[in-house]
């Protein structure tokens, strides 16, 4: 992430989750899941409105 971001010139946050070991795995899943899914098949992605369809999907 620092090559990458230190290169562009971005800024970069991390923040800690607080989640059990399974929440963990589950949400890593759905991350390789939604991953996965746009490999095989692109689409354009707008993360403002990705990040609160995913929150109200909960």
């Amino acid at each position: 992430m620092g090559v990458r971001s230190n290169f562009r010139g971005e800024d970069v946050q991390i923040y800690r989750l607080k989640a059990s070991p399974q929440q963990a795995r589950a949400l890593l899943r759905d991350y390789v899941a939604d991953a996965n899914a746009l490999a095989a098949t692109p689409a354009f992605y707008n993360s403002t409105r990705a990040t609160a369809r995913r929150r109200s999907s909960r």
